[in-house]
């Protein structure tokens, strides 16, 4: 707030304003004299929305979480046949297809992590 050319930023106290014109650079000048922090301004919409995964292009090899095509869906629904994806086959590998092949590959005894291997897709019917 503006009032008789000094600008008061909420709980900051007072500060001057070079003709009034540019109030938020006399708040950040003021913070900057008296040692605050300075804010990160970052808009609600990007505080609200997840960043866009991009897929990872399939080369035809072991499938790992990022990975997205058609064999990453007949992953999914061979695991989903099988009782460890739920959900409906979108053909990305996210967190719902990482918790499938880590419980798939705990259960069979192929060790750990949420890469699907030679081992798994082989043993899933789908193969290199």
């Amino acid at each position: 707030m503006v009032f008789r050319g000094k600008w008061y930023p909420r709980n900051l106290g007072t500060c001057d304003t070079p003709n009034g014109d540019n109030p938020p650079a006399a708040v950040a000048e003021y913070m900057a004299k008296n040692n605050f922090v300075k804010p990160i301004l970052t808009s609600m919409v990007n505080l609200a929305s997840p960043r866009p995964q991009t897929a990872h292009k399939d080369d035809g090899g072991d499938l790992d979480p990022g990975d997205g095509g058609p064999r990453v869906t007949k992953l999914q629904e061979e695991l989903a046949e099988r009782g460890f994806y739920k959900g409906t086959p979108d053909g990305q590998f996210g967190p719902k297809t990482e918790a499938a092949v880590v419980a798939y590959k705990k259960a069979k005894g192929y060790g750990e992590g949420p890469k699907a291997g030679k081992r798994v897709l082989d043993d899933l019917g789908i193969g290199l």
